[in-house]
């Protein structure tokens, strides 16, 4: 079977492609390659910017920009899926949750079956909004700071934190009845939902952009004594470079040899005047950057996180021989770093244990080149054209299944 799938997509950039954007791109371009899939994005934008194409995929753009459920959007979709032959709308973005309200209205008026994506881990919103207190580099020394923040906390531990918890579980729950498979990140994901919904639950690992090219030698040959941190530069979401800054503060002045280098757009401003603040030696902020030709010099890839779906910057840096390390606080790390085999694990979030851990790897290079080939060997897992397929069998199945029934 050929199949037509539609991706919708909510593009506050479109000129920029993001991650949920990007991973779709690489699924829907291998689909094409393949000749099995014809595919179009079908995007929700309040930009101006309005481009035909992504890569080699259409795309279209739903009538009203300022409200998802609109109806114009809703008969929209179902003309454009009954009337061009669509057999899989797929929502990348559960997220959103009036996005999955217009999904979930459209189901019943389609052929399509409806696959549905959740790109974070299912604790998500919990466990960001757990660890956004007390950051030393936020509050800095100002006493009634702190005593709010202490008072915030309090609430949240005793209240908030399971509100959360229950309202995140239910958003999830409802998509998960309002659609004909949903997908997560990894399997260590699944234990995560009530059991009553899990037959529905399918668990596929995000594809690697990127392939190895050349053996663990050469690419050994190019390295410098740096170590690398990629992402979105803030200190109070999900990145959480702050921690990153607190780590090198005390392995730059212990290993003056050795070069932190930050990229990732955000607050460069903030983030220099905080090294300097703080007077942390040897760093390096890009801001906003090609990363390849620094994963190429690096030989440590840092990931100080609170909470990843997937943590592509691992995948990524590996395929370049830099050994990633990352804090052990989401589910899905050990599909990708085996600790101490390919990559190293930190207990979270443990400022002292992560600069240890790190001032070892600076110094044991024969374990970090061990390591670094592991890690060029293990990606292998995660190549475009093997996971395309795990997506295209997901499809078959859920055909089968419907029409058996």
């Amino acid at each position: 079977m050929r199949w037509k799938v539609a991706i919708l997509s909510t593009d506050g950039q479109p000129q920029f492609l993001g991650g949920i954007k990007r991973v779709c791109s690489m699924l829907g371009e291998c689909w094409m390659e393949s000749g099995e899939a014809e595919v179009e994005f079908i995007t929700f934008t309040e930009s101006d910017i309005r481009k035909p194409m992504i890569g080699r995929i259409a795309q279209t753009f739903f009538p009203n920009a300022s409200n998802y459920c609109a109806r114009e959007n809703v008969e929209f979709l179902v003309n454009k899926l009954n009337g061009e032959g669509f057999s899989i709308l797929f929502n990348p973005h559960v997220e959103e949750q009036p996005l999955n309200e217009l999904v979930a209205e459209v189901r019943q008026r389609v052929e399509a079956k409806v696959v549905c994506a959740l790109h974070f881990p299912p604790t998500h919103n919990r466990d960001v909004v757990r660890e956004s207190f007390f950051i030393s580099y936020a509050l800095g020394g100002n006493v009634l700071a702190w005593l709010l923040q202490s008072a915030l906390w309090l609430k949240y531990k005793l209240y908030g934190l399971r509100v959360t918890a229950r309202e995140e579980m239910v958003k999830h729950v409802r998509t998960i009845e309002n659609c004909d498979r949903f997908v997560v990140l990894s399997k260590h994901f699944l234990p995560f939902f009530p059991a009553e919904v899990r037959d529905k639950i399918v668990s596929i690992n995000n594809p690697s952009p990127c392939s190895v090219e050349v053996d663990a030698a050469s690419i050994e040959r190019e390295k410098r004594n740096e170590v690398v941190w990629c992402g979105r530069m803030d200190i109070t979401g999900m990145k959480r470079v702050d921690r990153m800054l607190r780590v090198w503060k005390q392995v730059g002045r212990l290993r003056p040899n050795w070069t932190l280098r930050i990229m990732g757009s955000g607050d460069v401003k903030l983030i220099k005047n905080l090294v300097a603040r703080h007077h942390i030696p040897g760093v390096m902020v890009e801001g906003f950057c090609e990363p390849w030709q620094h994963y190429r010099h690096a030989k440590i890839l840092c990931c100080t996180s609170t909470d990843e779906g997937w943590g592509m910057v691992l995948v990524e840096a590996m395929s370049r021989g830099c050994v990633p390390m990352a804090f052990d606080s989401y589910a899905s790390v050990h599909d990708i770093i085996n600790d101490g085999v390919n990559g190293v694990l930190v207990k979270p979030f443990s400022i002292g244990e992560y600069s240890r851990k790190l001032i070892e790897l600076i110094d044991d290079d024969e374990h970090r080149r061990t390591m670094a080939a592991q890690g060029l060997e293990s990606i292998s897992r995660f190549n475009t054209p093997m996971i395309a397929r795990q997506w295209l069998k997901l499809f078959g199945q859920i055909f089968d299944i419907r029409n058996n029934s």
